[in-house]
């Protein structure tokens, strides 16, 4: 009995060999149609054959290299993308033959693979793919080369940061040096800041970046960079100190207000009113009278910033402009910091000529109030701009509701 029940679990057991060998022998023989599967626009038969595909394995592996030469470049891309999945360390050369397809979406395919199967021997290609002309496809590299963190690429990697066209992927290759080595991506910043050998361009992204990331151990270099003789640098390193909050750096910055370069004087303004302090509302008041009336105007927002009866004086001044847009914002900012007591002034423009003006003072006379601004507000809702009008009716129901 005993013999007879081993004898039928020998059969078994062989019989169940035999038809997954059977299966095996199958499948493998089906490779050839199930690649050509995953050409067409049907995307349910395209996904059919690739997970079949995927389930046979590495007996697909020899065909599928082969198909990346395929005159069809769907058929080479989704091979590409197959061979990742499957982690096919054999295709590593293959797949990097198509650092040079005439598709780049085909290359973008084959660089995500090479960061699938994690090999070290794709780094030297995943390193020429950073210099492809396509964004999309180094993207792709600095992914795979996340994957893989390997500290070789780090120059590559480095270059791409501070010089690329793209601030997207400057961005991207700055997370990826984080992620390969903490700590480098500042080290490197702040070399190319202080190189000035290095090109104007990388040294300008190099300070742009730095203030986003609100580096601390830069702020030396960046108050070096205040005084560099480009333009661009200057209004960076301005800019960045404004968003650090480098307190110490003021009175540099007021000097800035002089500077020859118009964008330079607009982005020390800016800083000004961020750093928030009231040493600087004289300084600030004195750009009030600028030509351009740009600059005015944002010497407004920034006085506005830093608030105080000095600045609401300075911006009091700004409602008799010879500048529409600025007299709007200086009602706007007084509105912001609600200074009732400019109501009276404020009111006296309810017969500007322009529209713009006279509804934002319908806008701020139904915010500050004042005992005429019942009056007022009641002219303004016989209008004739539509706008006027709608803005006094608004702020009249406003004031009669309190």
């Amino acid at each position: 009995m005993v013999k007879r029940i081993t004898m039928l679990l020998l059969l078994l057991i062989f019989f169940s060999f035999s038809i997954e060998g059977l299966y095996a022998a199958e499948s493998t023989a089906r490779i050839p149609e199930l690649i050509q599967g995953l050409k067409g626009w049907d995307r349910d038969a395209t996904r059919a054959a690739y997970d079949k595909l995927y389930k046979i394995g590495k007996p697909a592996v020899p065909y599928l290299i082969k198909v990346l030469k395929d005159e069809d470049p769907g058929l080479r891309s989704q091979a590409a993308r197959l061979l990742g999945d499957l982690q096919a360390e054999e295709a590593v050369i293959p797949l990097g033959e198509l650092i040079n397809d005439p598709k780049s979406w085909v290359t973008r395919s084959a660089v995500f693979s090479l960061g699938n199967i994690g090999s070290p021997a794709a780094v030297p290609i995943l390193k020429k793919a950073l210099k492809h002309y396509k964004p999309k496809v180094q993207e792709a590299a600095l992914i795979s080369l996340d994957e893989l963190q390997d500290k070789s690429a780090l120059p590559d990697i480095t270059e791409l940061m501070v010089a690329s066209n793209d601030q997207y992927l400057r961005w991207q290759a700055m997370m990826v040096l984080r992620s390969i080595e903490k700590g480098s991506e500042i080290t490197t910043l702040i070399k190319t800041l202080d190189d000035k050998k290095a090109k104007v361009t990388s040294r300008r992204n190099a300070v742009v970046m730095l203030g986003e990331l609100k580096a601390e151990s830069a702020i030396p270099s960046l108050i070096k960079a205040l005084d560099d003789k480009d333009a661009g640098i200057r209004w960076g390193a301005v800019e960045a100190i404004g968003k650090m909050g480098v307190i110490q750096a003021r009175p540099k910055v007021k000097e800035m207000l002089k500077d020859k370069n118009l964008d330079v004087r607009m982005f020390a303004i800016g800083t000004l009113g961020r750093l928030g302090s009231k040493d600087s509302v004289t300084a600030l008041s004195r750009m009030l009278s600028s030509k351009p009336s740009e600059v005015r105007k944002n010497a407004i927002r920034s006085l506005g910033k830093i608030g105080g009866a000095e600045a609401v004086k300075a911006i009091r001044e700004k409602l008799a402009d010879s500048d529409r847009y600025v007299k709007v914002l200086a009602i706007e900012t007084l509105v912001n910091l609600n200074d009732t007591d400019s109501a009276a002034e404020i009111r006296l423009l309810a017969s500007d000529r322009s529209p713009t003006v006279r509804t934002v003072v319908m806008y701020a006379l139904g915010r500050l109030g004042g005992d005429s601004a019942l009056d007022v507000l009641q002219a303004g809702t016989e209008d004739k701009n539509f706008w006027v009008k709608g803005e006094a009716e608004r702020s009249l129901k406003k004031l009669q509701q309190k």
